[in-house]
C-alpha cells in the first residue's frame, strides 16, 4: 500500500515456457448464409488467436484475427463456393516472429440467397400529366412496403378481366425503389396491379391485386 506494506502473496500458478508451435485447429465447420458464411471450430490449446484465411474464384484474403474459436464473413456475393482454412497462433518469439501453427483442413461453403418477403401495395395514384408537347397523358402511380431482403421489386399488370398478365418493370433494370408509375395506360379500362419482391434472383410471393 501508500505506506510501504505488504499484503498476503496470492495463490501459486505454474507455467512452462515453449516454443513449440499450435496444433491445427479441428472440426472446422462452415455455415452459409445469405451473402455470409459462419464459421467455428474446436479450441487450440495454448492458442492466443487464430487468422482465417479464404479463397475462391474472385479473390483470395486473410481475415481479421479472432480471440474465439469462431468467425463471420460477410459481404459475399451469393452462388460463389469459398474454401476456408484456420491456423492457431500462440504469441510470438524472442525475434518477433509469430508462432503460427499449420492450417487446418480446407472446408468450402457457397452463399445462397434466402426468399424474400412480400410486399404490401399501400397507395394507388391515377392522374393526368402533361407532357411536352402539351397533350395529357394518363398515368398509375403505385407504392408498397419494403419486404424483407428483397433487392428489387417487379411490377405487374393485367388489363381486364380477362386479360393477359404483362411484366411493367424493365428486365435487366432493377426497381430498387418502392415506387414505381405507370405511364399510358388506356383511359377507361380497369388494370389489375400486383408487385413481386426479389433477393437476387430468387423469386417471393406475390401481393395482393389491387385495381
Amino acid at each position: 500500500n501508500g505506506r510501504g506494506g505488504a499484503g498476503l502473496p496470492s495463490s501459486v500458478v505454474t507455467t512452462t515456457p515453449s516454443t513449440a508451435l499450435p496444433g491445427a485447429p479441428q472440426r472446422v465447420q462452415a455455415t452459409a448464409g445469405d451473402r455470409m458464411v459462419t464459421l467455428q471450430w474446436e479450441p487450440v490449446a495454448g492458442a492466443l488467436t487464430y487468422r482465417v484465411s479464404v479463397s475462391s474464384t474472385v479473390g483470395n484474403q486473410t481475415l481479421k484475427d479472432v480471440a474465439l474459436p469462431k468467425a463471420l464473413h460477410t459481404s459475399l456475393l451469393n452462388r460463389v463456393t469459398y474454401r476456408y482454412t484456420v491456423r492457431a497462433i500462440n504469441g510470438v518469439d524472442r525475434n518477433g516472429i509469430e508462432r503460427i501453427g499449420p492450417p487446418s483442413d480446407p472446408v468450402d461453403a457457397t452463399p445462397i440467397p434466402t426468399q424474400p418477403g412480400i410486399p404490401v401495395i399501400i397507395d394507388v395514384m391515377v392522374g393526368l400529366a402533361n407532357s411536352t408537347d402539351g397533350l395529357t397523358s394518363p398515368f398509375v402511380d403505385l407504392s408498397w412496403t419494403a419486404a424483407d431482403r428483397a433487392s428489387e421489386y417487379r411490377v405487374y399488370a393485367r388489363k381486364g378481366l380477362t386479360g393477359t398478365e404483362e411484366s411493367l418493370t424493365i428486365p435487366n433494370v432493377p426497381l430498387k425503389a418502392t415506387r414505381y408509375t405507370h405511364r399510358g395506360p388506356d383511359i377507361g379500362a380497369m388494370y389489375f396491379y400486383s408487385v413481386e419482391a426479389v433477393n437476387d434472383e430468387v423469386l417471393g410471393g406475390r401481393s395482393e391485386e389491387v385495381r
